[in-house]
C-alpha cells in the first residue's frame, strides 16, 4: 500500500542518516582548499594590505579611488575566506551536542541539589510541606520539559542554519565567484524572520504533540496510549527536522509545509519512528532520554537535508481501497491540526500585543 511504502521509506532514511552525513562532510572537505593554502592566501592579503596603508601614509595625495578598489578587493578576499573555511559538518555537530548535553547535565546538577535539600528533615517539614509548593513544583517541572526543548532548538537553529548553508554548496553547480556572492544574499540573512517563523514552527508542533499526549492519557487502554504517544513524539521530532530541508527552497511557506505533512505523513512517522521508541523507553528528558535526544537529533536534522524529496505516489499506482485508507487516516490528523494552530495563533497574537504595550 502506499501507506506502508511511505512508511517504510522514512523509516530507511533514517538509518541512513548516519552514512548521509558522513558522506556529506567527506564531499566538503573535498570542495575547500587546504588548510595551508587558506593561510598562505590570507598572509599574502595582509602584506599587501600593509604595503597599501604603508603608501597611503606616504603620499598624502593617494586618491580615493585606489582606497575604494582596497576595500573592494578585501570584501572580496574576506567573503572567499569565509567561504573556504568551513571546517566540514563534523565541527558544528560536536557544538550542537556539547551544548545540548551541557543544558541537560546542568538541569541535571539543578535536580540533584534540589534531592539533597529534600534530603534535609528540617527544610522538608519547613518548605515541602505545603500543598502549594507541590503544586508549584509539579507547575516548575513541567515547564522545564517543555521550555527547555525550545531553547534547545532554538540554540541548535543558529548552527543548524550554518549547517544548511555548508549543504547548500553542495547542491549549487556554480563558481566559485558566484558562491561568495550567493551567500551575501540578504534573503538569507534576514535572522530575525527566521527566529519568529521558527517559533512559531516550535509552539505549533509542541501544541500538536500535547494535545496527541492528553488523548493518549485520556484513554482507557494502555497499549493505545503508548502507541499514541509514541507516534506523536516520532511525528514532532520528524517535522522539525524535515521542515530545515523545506525551508532551503526559497518563497516556500509554513503553510505549504503543513499541506506537505499532509501528503506524506506516513513518511514523518517512519522517519522519527525510532527517536519516538527511543523517548519512550528513555522518558526522563533530564538523563538518559535527554542525552539519547541530543545526540540523536542533529543527526536526524543533517540527515533530513541529504535526503531525495518525498514524491507522491502516481495516480495509477494508487488502487481504491488505498485511497480511502489514505483519506480515513488522514482525516484525524487534519482534525488535530485546528486546535493546535487556533492556540497557536492566539498565543502568538498576545504575545505580539503585550511587545507592542510594552515597547510603544
Amino acid at each position: 500500500m502506499a501507506c506502508s511504502r511511505g512508511f517504510f521509506s522514512g523509516l530507511r532514511d533514517f538509518f541512513a542518516a548516519p552514512l548521509r552525513l558522513w558522506l556529506m562532510h567527506k564531499r566538503l572537505v573535498q570542495l575547500n582548499p587546504s588548510e595551508k593554502h587558506l593561510k598562505t592566501v590570507q598572509q599574502h592579503h595582509l602584506e599587501r594590505t600593509r604595503r597599501m596603508q604603508l603608501r597611503e601614509r606616504l603620499h598624502d595625495s593617494y586618491s580615493s579611488s585606489s582606497t575604494g578598489r582596497l576595500s573592494d578587493t578585501t570584501t572580496r578576499i574576506s567573503a572567499s575566506a569565509d567561504l573556504v573555511d568551513s571546517g566540514g559538518l563534523i565541527q558544528p555537530l560536536v557544538r550542537i551536542w556539547l551544548i545540548n548535553v551541557g543544558l541537560i547535565l546542568s538541569l541535571a546538577l539543578l535536580s540533584y541539589l534540589f534531592s539533597l535539600i529534600r534530603a534535609n528533615r528540617l527544610l522538608d517539614s519547613w518548605i515541602f510541606s505545603s500543598s502549594s509548593f507541590h503544586v508549584a513544583s509539579q507547575l516548575i517541572s513541567g515547564l522545564l520539559h517543555i521550555c527547555l526543548p525550545l531553547f534547545m532548538e532554538l540554540v541548535n537553529m543558529l548552527y543548524l542554519k550554518k549547517i544548511c548553508d555548508r549543504i547548500a554548496l553542495l547542491r549549487d553547480i556554480v563558481p566559485r565567484d558566484l558562491l561568495s556572492v550567493s551567500q551575501t544574499d540578504p534573503s538569507k540573512s534576514a535572522l530575525g524572520s527566521t527566529v519568529m517563523d521558527r517559533v512559531y514552527a516550535l509552539i505549533f508542533f509542541v501544541l500538536f504533540q500535547l494535545q496527541w499526549t492528553i488523548i493518549g492519557v485520556l484513554s482507557s487502554n494502555y497499549k493505545i496510549s503508548h502507541l499514541l504517544n509514541v507516534f506523536s513524539v516520532a511525528f514532532m521530532y520528524a517535522c522539525y527536522a524535515i521542515e530545515y530541508r523545506w525551508r532551503q527552497v526559497p518563497g516556500r511557506t509554513f503553510e505549504g509545509f503543513l499541506i506537505h505533512i499532509l501528503d506524506h505523513w506516513t513518511y514523518f512517522v517512519g522517519y522519527g519512528l525510532l527517536l519516538g521508541l527511543g523517548c519512550k523507553q528513555w522518558p526522563h528528558f533530564i538523563g538518559s532520554g535527554g542525552m539519547f535526544l541530543a545526540v540523536t537529533y542533529p543527526i536526524l536534522v543533517v540527515g533530513a537535508l541529504g535526503t531525495r524529496p518525498t514524491q507522491s505516489a502516481d495516480a495509477d499506482r494508487i488502487t481504491w481501497l488505498e485511497d480511502k485508507v489514505s483519506r480515513l487516516f488522514r482525516f484525524p490528523l487534519v482534525l488535530s491540526m485546528h486546535p493546535a494552530l487556533f492556540c497557536t495563533n492566539l498565543i502568538v497574537r498576545s504575545c505580539v500585543g503585550v511587545a507592542y504595550q510594552l515597547w510603544f
